[in-house]
């Protein structure tokens, strides 16, 4: 296998996680906002928005190679 070949591989990886985890994140905040409105309800919204930022970073760092000051930085701009 061919260093490029490794790395698409690679990615692939992180990009399936990352779809696996908006899944998920999405079935569990559609399955909690049909909850009445409580703080078990903010907790599981909050875990699955969790969820989903772990994935997404662990795919802007590993999959794409991006480092996390940078994700930071943007995240600090988009916030303002």
């Amino acid at each position: 296998m061919t260093p490029e070949q490794r790395q698409a591989r690679e990615m692939k990886r992180y990009l399936i996680d990352l779809t696996n985890a908006v899944r998920v994140a999405i079935a569990d905040i559609d399955k909690a906002m049909k909850r009445e409105s409580d703080a078990t309800r903010g907790k599981q919204i909050a875990a699955a928005v969790g969820a989903l930022e772990l994935a997404h970073d662990r795919a802007w760092h590993f999959g794409l190679g991006k480092s996390l000051k940078t994700l930071s930085k943007l995240r600090k701009d988009s916030a303002t």
